[in-house]
């Protein structure tokens, strides 16, 4: 079973069993899209292969995690969206030291950091794709290199070797004499070599260390080497060692003891760097590594004695400064090598015969369905509308009463070039819905029909603009924009021509951002960020942040001479914007602190501001740190209010909760997505009294997709009684 299909089904049952699930969930959740699997458009890094000697397991670094695919001999990718290898949030600087095969399991092993300590863990995967154990620490030190005999695997470290079985049970450890970085480990089947080298030092050595088939350690040996080890591999019963420096390459034959048997040169070899080997026939290497002037990923047939170099096959053109090493393995009669193109930063893999021919075309080794986010939902047509960001593309698609989808989605626009779209946003102006978007060229936005869900011609510009967020009214739609460090509404026309004259609504030599503005028939409230800088953090500047508003009438004046004061410095870094909305006489005002200010804890807070008065005190609606208020909408009833809870690089739950026409919190917290993994953008309508409906984007952990954000639509029916969700 998939990991994290058991962390969703714990985090289930113990909701069953506090009772929680059945009031704190209201409405069945609905893809809007169906996965269509491709390939991953994650970023993917150093990957490494191992093989059971039929089949083969490739394991990667990917912004979704790490991931892990059985191949065929044939060239098959085995494991559909790949085999999930969680991490924990907190973590950082991943790696995979090794892939291994140990009779049984395959073996990732793997490294990261957390809490200044270096980690290091095992996953164990079948040769069937099942999930076998982990991952789960083993070491606390820095790992350079693992080798199996298939009964005890080794690992080199920073300053130890050590010997476990092949379940990671039971360790052994054995000095190194000293420590380097550059280290390789390789076995014949029965015993281990280790080699290590320290190129900083002068002069440098080689340090082989034999180990025999019962894990013991044998002397170890020296051998000078000018520069650097590039791989080392077992050729029967003795081991391959490649040793390299500016006037060419060696091949070191050494014996189980580690004693060095002969060398010979390696002819053409000094123009392949970060190379891999396998041992293939019964003289033969394929060798796989990047050209040295173009990086291009090759592969090359190479006798060990020094007599054959064959030219090398490139298997994909490089380019210049990608430096990410080719693997390789070998199950007998097939090779299978992976690297990660260099321009799309995705793992692919090509199957190649002993003759170092590729057997089939590239292919990718990681898939999914695409990435859904930034999704936004507007009512108000004849269909409500949904879009988010796919890929480069803005997408839409119309769904109906039942909030199913009606038909595909259609794309409404693409980024050019190097623009990428974000800020999207969505509304209904009364005949047809418009969205807006924000690339490097600006703020555009572009009509759809909301019978049909068609964008309609042309894209129009609605100026430069920082941040923004549109508002329509009676007389027409209004952007609210920062521009300069300043905030700005600016009236955008209905179709072509220049949007008008833009007002100023924070005062001049205010340091303001993310403007959010509420009309309740009469008048504005706008809302700002006001950004004050304390420090410095490795190059980040830190902020003290206020919430402060403006009511501006009809005719776009601001009311008041100085800004009200909404939440005084609250924040030490900057959040997401203020929420506010109206219903349709006052306003009430939204926001996050992080910690304690003014006796007021932290936690999700929200005021009432009179349409005519002083705001009302802070109500403290939901308590807790980094919550970030996303989406706040008058149902008719009382305001809803969208928020996740987002601890940094913690997993991040979606929720909804209610404020009254005063401010004060109701109670009510229900769950709208929560998973191990990162759940963000919400986006909400009100469709009657106590009607919502939410459009959302979550990681979906279900392997049908592929451990991507996909965007959702609930429904939320009036709440007949309190429903808390504890955290």
């Amino acid at each position: 079973m998939n990991p994290v299909f058991r962390i969703k089904t714990t985090f289930a049952a113990l909701a069953l069993s506090i009772g929680l699930l059945g009031t704190a969930w209201a409405g069945s959740e609905i893809p809007l899209t169906p996965a269509a699997i491709g390939p991953a458009d994650s970023r993917q890094g150093s990957p490494n292969v191992a093989t059971d000697g039929r089949d083969f397991l490739a394991a990667w670094i990917d912004s979704r995690g790490i991931y892990a695919t059985r191949v065929s001999s044939a060239g098959e990718v085995l494991d559909g969206t790949g085999i999930r290898i969680p991490i924990n949030p907190l973590a950082w600087n991943p790696s995979i030291v090794a892939v291994l095969w140990t009779g049984e399991t395959y073996a990732i092993i793997h490294t990261y950091q957390m809490y200044q300590r270096t980690l290091t863990l095992v996953a164990r995967v079948s040769r069937f794709g099942e999930w076998a154990d982990g991952p789960r620490v083993i070491l606390e030190r820095v790992p350079y290199a693992a080798a199996s005999n298939g009964r005890l695997v080794v690992i080199s470290t920073d300053r130890e070797i050590y010997v476990t079985d092949s379940e990671f049970q039971d360790f052994r450890r054995i000095a190194l004499s000293s420590g380097a970085r550059e280290q390789l480990a390789a076995s014949n089947g029965s015993t281990f070599l280790v080699a290590t080298n320290s190129p900083a030092e002068v002069p440098n050595w080689v340090d082989l260390t034999p180990i025999d088939a019962t894990g013991e350690a044998g002397v170890t040996s020296r051998d000078k080497a000018v520069s650097r080890i590039t791989f080392l591999v077992s050729a029967g019963e003795d081991y391959l060692l490649r040793l390299e420096d500016s006037t060419g390459s060696r091949l070191l034959r050494i014996a189980p003891d580690g004693t060095v048997k002969s060398v010979v040169a390696l002819p053409n070899a000094s123009a392949i760097i970060n190379t891999s080997a396998v041992f293939v026939q019964e003289r033969f290497l394929l060798m796989t590594g990047l050209r040295r002037d173009s990086f291009d990923v090759v592969i090359t047939l190479n006798a060990v004695d020094g007599t054959l170099n064959q030219p090398e096959t490139v298997l994909q053109p490089g380019r210049p400064g990608f430096a990410q090493s080719p693997k390789i393995a070998w199950n007998g009669s097939r090779a299978l090598v992976v690297w990660t193109d260099p321009t799309e930063s995705r793992v692919i893999g090509v199957i190649a015969g002993p003759d170092a021919q590729p057997k089939t075309a590239p292919f990718h080794l990681a898939r999914s369905a695409a990435r859904q986010h930034s999704t936004v939902i507007a009512t108000g047509g004849e269909y409500d509308l949904v879009a988010w960001i796919e890929r480069s593309e803005a997408r839409a698609v119309l769904v109906d009463a039942a909030g199913q989808p009606r038909g595909d989605s259609v794309r409404i626009a693409t980024a050019d070039g190097s623009s990428v779209i974000s800020n999207l946003q969505l509304l209904f102006d009364g005949s047809e819905y418009v969205m807006f978007w924000k690339t490097n060229g600006g703020v555009f936005s572009k009509r759809i029909d909301d019978a049909t869900g068609l964008p309609q011609d042309p894209v129009l510009s609605a100026g430069a603009w920082t941040s923004f967020h549109v508002v329509r009214t009676d007389d027409g739609l209004f952007l609210f924009g920062e521009r300069n460090s300043m905030v700005w509404v600016v009236p955008l026309p209905r179709s072509g021509g220049l949007p008008g004259d833009a007002v100023a609504i924070s005062p001049s030599g205010m340091l303001a951002t993310n403007p959010r503005a509420a009309w309740n028939g009469s008048e504005w409230l706008v809302v700002w960020h006001e950004l004050v800088k304390v420090d410095d953090y490795q190059f980040y500047p830190i902020y003290q942040v206020s919430v402060l508003a403006r009511r501006v009438s009809r005719g776009l004046v601001p009311l008041e001479i100085e800004p009200i004061g909404i939440a005084r410095r609250t924040f030490s870094a900057l959040p997401v914007p203020p929420q506010v909305s109206t219903d349709g006489v006052d306003f009430v005002v939204a926001w996050t602190q992080t910690v304690l200010v003014n006796d007021s804890p932290a936690g999700l807070l929200a005021r009432h501001v009179p349409a005519r008065g002083s705001p009302g005190k802070p109500n403290l609606v939901v308590p807790g740190t980094f919550l970030d208020a996303h989406a706040m909408v008058w149902d008719g009833r009382r305001y809803a209010i969208g928020f996740a809870h987002e601890e940094y690089t913690l997993p991040s739950d979606l929720f909804l909760t209610y404020a009254g026409p005063d401010g004060a919190g109701s109670g009510v917290k229900l769950a709208i997505s929560a998973t191990p993994e990162q759940d963000v953008y919400l986006s909400l309508v009100a469709r009657g009294p106590g009607l919502i409906r939410l459009a959302y984007s979550r990681t979906v952990i279900e392997p049908e997709y592929g451990g991507v954000l996909r965007a959702f639509l609930r429904d939320i029916d009036p709440p007949r009684r309190r429903a808390v969700v504890a955290r």
